[in-house]
């Protein structure tokens, strides 16, 4: 075999190998989005989700929401000014509970406007990946009862 023919052969090898580690690190990614139940945390989202969702969170929401999803604490369905309702909890027993993981999705993407709120829409500053972990970094705020109580009224079972 000439150094040509093996230098070809090495170099495609490592194309491959390469090229196959970058589709399983796609593959991880996507893994950890899937609605599941994660077996470490009992939850859909992973402990990584919430890692990644932090500094997505503390960018783009906590201004309005708060460090820990508290919110304005007002009541959520009484409209203040300009008509529009008070920026929610999103925090341990919060409204949110009340939102399937659709719905939460939804509105992050386009925005509270639509349903009488302030909130912006992030469909063009956030992916669907930074959405989920967005949403996985506020709900690890709720304990184990609230956490159920979504659970059992969401699509993931």
């Amino acid at each position: 075999m000439s150094i040509y023919k093996i230098s070809i052969l090495i170099f495609l090898t490592i194309l491959f190998v390469g090229c196959n580690k970058t589709k399983t690190e796609i593959k991880e990614k996507k893994k950890i989005t899937k609605n599941i139940i994660d077996p470490s945390t009992q939850r859909w989202y992973s402990k990584e989700m919430v890692k990644y969702g932090k500094p997505i969170y503390e960018k783009h929401c906590s201004s309005c929401h708060g460090l820990k999803g508290e919110g304005q604490r007002l009541e959520w369905n009484v409209k203040i000014s300009r008509e529009k309702y008070p920026i929610p909890s999103l925090g341990n027993g919060s409204h949110a509970i009340n939102h399937s993981l659709k719905g939460l999705r939804l509105t992050l993407k386009d925005g509270g406007k639509p349903i009488g709120g302030l909130m912006p829409s992030f469909k063009d500053k956030l992916t669907k990946e930074d959405i989920d972990e967005t949403i996985a970094y506020f709900q690890n705020f709720w304990n184990k009862d609230n956490y159920e109580k979504w659970l059992k009224n969401s699509e993931i079972k």
